[in-house]
């Protein structure tokens, strides 16, 4: 016979625990954590060590609060907890919303009654993977190409779900020829894990479930990600490291990197290829010489906006834009920390109205007839690029810097009307101006 009584109960009201030395031996259920009967919850923060549990119900600790946890395991043997021999925390299932402000330190945690099996070798990981689990592993995993995916030979397929490597290490053995994979995926989150081995680290391919990476390390593979298919399902990487060639088809859908550093490898190619939309925002290319180092944007119609990003070669700050390009770079948009350059009036036309451009700069020896404005700009000249007249039309403010005005005074009394806030700096015709007014 089990009973639903706790041997332990604890209120959540901000308390710091300490429990060294404990066994529970009950045919109930071990550690709650809860706030029931408490007005303002608060985090509790909870050390159990060299502990035993020995339980018929739940899991080893149980977690009730909208607050969350801190608990940290050193030395804690869950075997003969009935329920679940390898997640010693549960997060209640009424509390599945604030699971993300439960952390656990030295042991696994899940939320009560979710879809994931831990793994610690192969077989367990290819069987949770067959069964649609999610994953989480608890060791590092070498594996050999036993699977496909679609092109070649590849260690794990996931399709869909999410695949944590709780901060281990995959290594696929004999994905060595040109189409091989470690990973293959159709849709899901893979995180926490480095990919160590295999001559393409993750490959896309088609689904319609979005691709994101979170905290994933490419070190060792030709090619970090890639793919030559998709179903337009779009991904994102966030917080990851992709040292070697990053390239994928346009077929993917829509790219986002954040906060992700580009390095090189032992490889010549070294950079990013893309060749559909793509967001690369507060990262790092790391470029040396010798190596092909390039941010390529190719396709067609495409745009690439890069904000907040640094490049370095040979440990050197360096200037991204130098290493953007691409064969098609004239037929796509590439916009850098909110500037681009206009190349005709109908790209200046287009680009005044993209919410993801601040800053224009005209290309030189272009006559760009009338500029009329949209929304707030700054137009910046050059030496012979030409400019008629600037029709603010009612915009409230407009910025215009080194701006060649060929008719100067048909610009200064005709075209500056119904306007907010103009601002001129060094524009001239036949004269130079320095001023600003409404």
């Amino acid at each position: 016979e089990t009973h639903d009584y706790y041997a332990m109960w604890i209120t959540a009201e901000g308390q710091n625990i300490n429990i060294d030395g404990l066994t529970i031996n009950s045919d109930g259920r071990g550690i709650k954590i809860d706030e029931q009967y408490v007005d303002a919850p608060a985090v509790v923060n909870m050390m159990v060590k060299n502990s035993t549990f020995k339980t018929a119900k739940k899991a080893a600790i149980l977690v009730k609060t909208v607050a969350g946890a801190n608990i940290t395991l050193e030395d804690v043997n869950i075997a003969d907890v009935a329920a679940d021999k390898d997640f010693a925390v549960w997060v209640d299932e009424d509390a599945a919303a604030h699971a993300d402000k439960v952390v656990v330190n030295g042991g696994l945690c899940k939320v009560e009654g979710a879809n994931v099996a831990a793994a610690d070798t192969d077989t367990e990981l290819r069987e949770a993977l067959k069964d649609g689990k999610d994953v989480i592993l608890t060791d590092d995993i070498n594996t050999t190409d036993a699977d496909s995916n679609g092109y070649g030979a590849t260690g794990i397929n996931i399709n869909g779900g999410v695949f944590d490597g709780n901060g281990h290490t995959i290594e696929v053995e004999g994905a060595t020829s040109t189409w091989d994979s470690a990973i293959a995926i159709t849709g899901g989150t893979i995180k926490n894990v480095t990919v160590a081995k295999g001559f393409r680290g993750i490959f896309f391919k088609n689904g319609t479930e979005k691709i994101v990476l979170e905290n994933v390390i490419i070190n060792g593979p030709t090619y970090t990600i890639s793919c030559d298919q998709g179903g337009n399902q779009g991904f994102e990487a966030y917080n990851s490291k992709f040292y070697g060639w990053t390239s994928y088809a346009g077929t993917i859908g829509t790219g986002y990197f954040e906060g992700c550093t580009f390095g090189h490898d032992n490889s010549y190619y070294n950079g990013l290829n893309t060749y559909t939309n793509v967001v690369i925002k507060d990262s790092k290319f790391v470029f040396k010489s010798g190596k092909s180092n390039f941010i390529d944007l190719e396709g067609t119609g495409k745009t690439m906006i890069i904000n907040n990003c640094i490049a370095t070669l040979d440990g050197a700050t360096a200037d991204v834009a130098t290493f953007v390009g691409g064969s098609k770079k004239a037929q796509n948009t590439v916009i850098i920390d909110g500037k681009i350059t206009a190349e005709n009036a109908e790209q200046l036309a287009a680009y005044l109205v993209n919410e993801n451009v601040s800053t224009i700069l005209l290309k030189d020896g272009v006559d760009f007839g009338t500029i009329v404005m949209k929304s707030n700009k700054t137009v910046v000249g050059a030496p012979n690029a030409k400019v008629d007249a600037v029709n603010v039309n009612n915009t409230e403010n407009v910025t215009l810097k080194d701006i060649v005005f060929d008719y100067i005074h048909h610009t200064l009394f005709h075209s500056f009307i119904d306007c907010g806030r103009v601002n001129l700096y060094s524009c001239c015709g036949d004269i130079i101006l320095e001023l600003s007014f409404s």
